[in-house]
């Protein structure tokens, strides 16, 4: 009977585990993810879409007309690291930039490695 309520107990505390360790714990949506707007310098418009999924799409317009980029990013919340990836379809050339990324709220201002900021508000 000792051994009955024993391995009950047992079972019951490797059931809590698994419960307690759940994925939902790691579901919490970055900050970056969402769709950001920015006003560029030279007149042009760009939204930028970051997934859950660690996709990208940028869409910058300017005098009618529209540049998209797509690809993969990687986002270090405390770092503020962001690297996006964008893949040409062209098996020598993958384009990678790296930026550091300030979010606070539903502003997000992107520093470039040659020091370029640009400020984005989150739609």
């Amino acid at each position: 009977m000792k051994t009955k309520i024993l391995f009950l107990a047992l079972l019951a505390a490797i059931a809590v585990a698994f419960v307690s360790c759940s994925k939902d714990d790691s579901d919490t949506a970055s900050p970056i993810v969402g769709t950001w707007v920015a006003n560029l310098t030279n007149g042009a418009t760009e939204t930028a879409t970051f997934t859950k999924k660690g996709t990208f799409r940028t869409v910058t317009t300017s005098g009618g007309a529209s540049v998209k980029t797509e690809g993969v990013y990687t986002y270090n919340t405390y770092t503020g690291r962001l690297e996006l990836t964008v893949d040409t379809n062209d098996d020598e050339y993958v384009y990678v930039a790296t930026f550091t990324a300030l979010i606070s709220d539903n502003t997000m201002i992107l520093i470039s490695e040659s020091g370029t900021r640009t400020q984005y508000t989150k739609k």
